[in-house]
């Protein structure tokens, strides 16, 4: 009998030993996943950062100077893109030099899905002019306008990129982002986002205007989250197919450095930002 009850004791002993290794051990996990340390670059300072809760499990924050990925997950998850896309149509007219070239509104630009740009038929622009409903509400009718108007060249050009900046997670077969054969990952959108803000700031400076009158029509930036005094740059999309997406960059309150956010899959993109920005607090 009193071996039966050293035994019990023992046996008692050992489950909750066992207990109290497995809550150890748990709490050690959480607590990896609240703080992460994500090295920066040169001068930049080290920071401990919690990681965010999302709507999405692939997102990607990234070092704004070299595109290299700080944290994320499924950062090389290849997904639609949707109106992030028309990033490459504003690099092709740039990398063409074709920005001052002119076209005129056709029927069949406007025939293209989705209303906004305030373009009209026969209206005459520069493919400059036509940057600007692109970017600022993501004009599917300037989108497809800039690729009739550079015509073979529009693909050409962007495939070249695609390839001489090693986006090997990246396909982009029209202007616009409506189809879902348009991907990419985070760790391409970083380094393709980087590379054009480097090359072509411009591109980047229209995604932050408020508004901008644009043949006699004001332009209304429909990025959600535009107005944010840390937004500096970027863009968005939305199908159905790939949901709610983003690249871009936020300066971080107090530190020497902007962070660049990539987002695919989302259901709240301001939300997930608003996450991953709260995260550096």
């Amino acid at each position: 009998m009193a071996r039966y009850a050293v035994y019990v004791i023992r046996k008692r002993t050992s489950l909750y030993t066992a207990l109290t290794i497995a809550v150890m051990s748990s709490v050690l996990l959480m607590s990896y996943a609240v703080l992460q340390y994500v090295p920066w670059t040169n001068s930049q300072e080290a920071l401990l950062v919690r990681a965010p809760m999302l709507t999405t499990d692939t997102w990607a924050v990234f070092d704004t100077q070299s595109g290299a990925i700080r944290y994320g997950n499924k950062v090389t998850n290849t997904a639609p893109i949707a109106s992030v896309s028309k990033l490459f149509t504003a690099y092709a007219v740039y990398a063409l030099g074709s920005e001052k070239s002119t076209t005129t509104i056709e029927w069949s630009d406007l025939n293209t899905e989705g209303e906004t740009g305030k373009l009209a038929y026969g209206e005459t622009y520069t493919l400059d002019e036509l940057l600007f409903p692109l970017l600022m509400e993501s004009s599917n009718d300037a989108g497809a306008t800039v690729a009739r108007s550079l015509g073979d060249r529009f693909a050409s050009t962007v495939a070249l990129v695609i390839q001489s900046e090693g986006l090997t997670e990246t396909t982009i077969i029209e202007p616009t982002g409506l189809s879902p054969q348009n991907v990419s990952s985070p760790r391409d959108l970083a380094k393709f986002y980087t590379f054009v803000r480097r090359m072509y700031p411009h591109i980047i400076d229209i995604t932050q205007l408020n508004m901008y009158k644009n043949h006699g029509a004001w332009l209304v930036n429909n990025i959600p989250v535009h107005e944010l005094p840390t937004f500096s740059g970027g863009k968005h999309g939305f199908t159905p197919e790939a949901g709610k997406t983003f690249v871009g960059t936020f300066e971080i309150d107090g530190l020497s450095h902007e962070i660049g956010i990539v987002l695919l899959g989302s259901t709240d993109l301001r939300k997930d930002i608003e996450q991953i920005l709260g995260s550096f607090n």
